[in-house]
């Protein structure tokens, strides 16, 4: 089941939301720790130590969960993730230094080098191009074969991101070309990562474990590659948008990455709803739709208010850096995170575990989410760090039912 990743995402999550509270009460903070950047060392932090683990475990939990590997590769690949961690960390914190730079460019090559070992393990694993994994006897495959192309892109995409970031950082740090080291390189590696690579993971690995917990096959594996063709153009249009500052570009890519999120909710919910009394929809094996439907939504609000920011007017300039962070924590903390949670506790665990059971995980994240919205609005300090603190509530509190080993399946 890669526990290993399982376990990073967890630690790093933890350690990321610490970061984020410290982030809100540097101000408060006695010297030197309020002199830190705190919340630099957190974004640089969420995408080793939270968002890839939290990808890889979902891969192989779900796309590649038979694939013949030994333990010792998904521990070399958390370990590099947290050695990249580490360093993308120490360098945010001791951002007057001198080696910074090359601490940030060894951090990101860290990354890089994890994602391409378990990019070529994951791609031996899967199913060749022309080859079908479909099956008329089991009609809960029906969308697998598009299902794993969006699979197979998404991990190619996220390298390719991380491979780029990695570039961008080593030229930063070495050669200090000026159009590298400005925005525009920085958001195309990050959109090509995410957008490319984050976005047709969720979509493929969603499509793939939904039929199997409602036990009703995929709706239109027609409707799974258009949401494919949609990501891929929109990520190329937001990628040049990016590079060469057109903002036309950014709005048609925005528009395209839209309509396939939405094709995304509209496909998923279609599969859980389908069939599905109320009464059924209350029972432990459903403990997870909460968590899927929270997901999808914040995905999609999140891909609206980017692509706001690409046409906002000039009388929202003061805002956008507020507007960015609560664009990001949409997407990773209310998607991404949400569905993983979800899918984990469902797939984790020998027996279903009731949703009364993470009622108040459930609760305790979308508050905190709202929280900290509120507080990058405003500005609060003290909103911001509740937030923190509710969301770290939030995850122990999901992690809670699952303490005992004997709840949890073998790994």
């Amino acid at each position: 089941m890669a526990r290993p990743f399982l376990n990073e995402t967890l630690a790093g999550t933890a350690v990321v939301l610490v970061l984020a509270g410290l982030a809100a009460a540097a101000p408060s903070l006695p010297e030197p720790l309020g002199t830190f950047a705190w919340g630099s060392a957190h974004r640089a932090a969420a995408l080793p130590a939270v968002v890839l683990p939290a990808l890889l475990f979902l891969v192989h939990a779900v796309a590649v969960p038979r694939m013949p590997r030994p333990v010792s590769t998904d521990v070399r690949c958390s370990a590099l993730l947290l050695g990249g961690a580490l360093l993308l960390t120490t360098s945010a914190l001791a951002n007057a230094s001198r080696f910074v730079p090359m601490l940030f460019a060894l951090g990101q090559t860290l990354v890089a080098v994890a994602l391409f070992l378990a990019l070529r393990g994951i791609l031996r694993a899967l199913p060749g191009r022309k080859e079908s994994v479909v099956s008329v006897a089991e009609p809960l495959t029906k969308g697998d074969d598009a299902s794993l192309k969006q699979v197979r892109f998404g991990m190619v995409a996220l390298t390719a991101g991380l491979v780029l970031q990695a570039v961008l950082a080593i030229t930063a740090a070495t050669i200090q070309l000026e159009w590298l080291s400005g925005p525009g390189p920085q958001l195309a590696a990050t959109h090509l990562l995410l957008v490319g690579g984050g976005l047709p993971l969720l979509y493929g690995l969603s499509h793939i474990i939904v039929p199997r917990l409602s036990g009703v096959p995929a709706i239109a594996a027609g409707a799974i590659k258009g949401e494919l063709h949609s990501t891929l153009l929109g990520v190329l249009l937001l990628v040049f948008g990016f590079l060469f500052g057109i903002k036309g570009l950014l709005i048609a890519g925005g528009l395209s990455t839209f309509f396939g999120a939405f094709v995304f909710m509209g496909v998923l919910g279609a599969n859980i709803m389908k069939n599905k009394s109320k009464t059924q929809r209350v029972t432990p094996g459903f403990a997870y739709i909460p968590w899927v439907f929270s997901g999808v939504l914040w995905i999609v609000v999140g891909v609206l208010l980017g692509l706001f920011l690409n046409i906002v007017p000039d009388i929202f300039a003061d805002r956008l850096p507020a507007l960015r962070s609560i664009h990001a924590h949409l997407l990773l903390f209310g998607g991404l995170l949400q569905l993983a949670l979800g899918f984990a506790a469902r797939t984790l665990v020998a027996e279903p575990i009731p949703f009364s059971r993470h009622r108040w995980s459930f609760h305790a994240l979308n508050v905190a989410l709202g929280l900290h919205a509120w507080g990058a609005l405003s500005g609060s300090s003290p909103i911001l760090a509740g937030s923190a603190a509710l969301a770290l509530l939030g995850l122990a509190a999901w992690f809670f039912p699952l303490r005992r080993p004997s709840a949890l399946v073998s790994p």
